[in-house]
């Protein structure tokens, strides 16, 4: 995403980064209707700008979160081609995360808080053999 000549260029609208700015500046504090305000800001400007959602969806798109379900012969066309479309976006599905890359990620997560907790043992077992090292050095200097 971080490549995307797209995005880069979408961001350079004005437009776009002020109504990015004022939902952002809105408060995360949950309303009555179960949503935040920030996703009420969101969903009203989605209505009032047919083009922020068509970026909206684009985006979904382009960071692997939807993924586009096009008709058989629209299927060969290049994402930066269809990232230039101004209205029919096609229709857009969820990705679905495969099992393999769900497993891995589930190891990777597991591995990094099976490390951070050895790493915390490992610290306060090396303070505590400092200690132990000081108050026997402290007994023997005093008899």
């Amino acid at each position: 995403m971080d490549k995307s000549d797209w995005l880069h260029k979408e961001l350079g609208d004005g437009g776009l980064r002020q109504i990015i700015s004022e939902i952002l500046a809105t408060s995360k504090i949950v309303t009555a209707t179960g949503r935040t305000c920030q996703e009420e800001a969101l969903i009203r400007f989605q209505s009032k700008y047919p083009n922020f959602r068509h970026f909206i969806d684009k985006l979904l798109v382009v960071t692997g979160i939807l993924e586009r379900q096009e008709q058989q012969e629209e299927n060969d066309e290049e994402l930066e081609d269809w990232l230039l479309r101004k209205e029919d976006l096609g229709l857009l599905t969820l990705k679905p995360i495969r099992e393999r890359e769900w497993a891995q990620t589930i190891a990777a997560e597991n591995h990094r808080d099976n490390h951070d907790e050895v790493a915390f043992s490992e610290d306060t077992s090396s303070a505590s053999e400092t200690d132990d090292e000081t108050s026997v050095s402290d007994t023997s200097e005093s008899g």
